[in-house]
């Protein structure tokens, strides 16, 4: 005897709804779960942003005679300037600080310490900061500055190294990188 095939019942219109919505769930459920820890992309930046942000050297500050630990001094984001500020770098950051005026909260963030003395007459965002003579020098060999040079520093909250402004030509462009960076790491 010839065995006959029995045909295979169909699957009902009921059954195929059922498995595209099962499959349409489980598309839906992995693109939430693949893009959920997604950071948003920064644009491009001519700041050095480190990340992970990068511990700093310990030093002290002098602070009504008192030595005050940085980390402890830090409580928000903060501009460091490592050398010698002249006029021209002056007028970039006041340009940098003005170009902020439209956001006051991100303009008031914009804060620059000064390492070193300096005589030019500065707006009340910029402030020199004491340092003693030996602890300058430690830290400038540990970011590798020779005499002359200059580099500015954006510290973030956790008084951590987040980015590096190194050869930023104009003020739009500080004060641009400087958004982007808060805006990203602070949504």
């Amino acid at each position: 005897m010839q065995a006959t095939k029995r045909p295979r019942p169909s699957k009902g219109p009921a059954f195929r709804l059922a498995a595209f919505a099962i499959a349409l769930g489980l598309f839906v459920f992995s693109y939430w779960l693949g893009n959920r820890y997604k950071a948003p992309d920064l644009p491009q930046l001519q700041a050095l942003l480190l990340s992970p942000a990068q511990p700093l050297p310990r030093f002290a500050l002098r602070q009504d005679g008192q030595a005050l630990p940085f980390a402890q001094a830090v409580d928000d984001w903060l501009l460091l300037w490592g050398g010698p500020l002249g006029e021209a770098d002056l007028q970039r950051l006041i340009s940098a600080h003005n170009r902020l005026a439209d956001k006051a909260r991100l303009q008031g963030r914009f804060r620059v310490w000064l390492l070193e003395p300096c005589e030019l007459p500065l707006p009340p965002f910029i402030q020199p900061r004491q340092l003693d003579a030996e602890q300058r020098q430690r830290l400038y060999r540990h970011w590798r500055l020779g005499p002359g040079q200059n580099l500015l520093f954006l510290v973030n909250p956790q008084a951590r190294l987040q980015a590096v402004f190194t050869g930023i030509g104009s003020g739009a462009t500080m004060a641009r990188d400087f958004r982007s960076i808060l805006e990203h790491f602070e949504p």
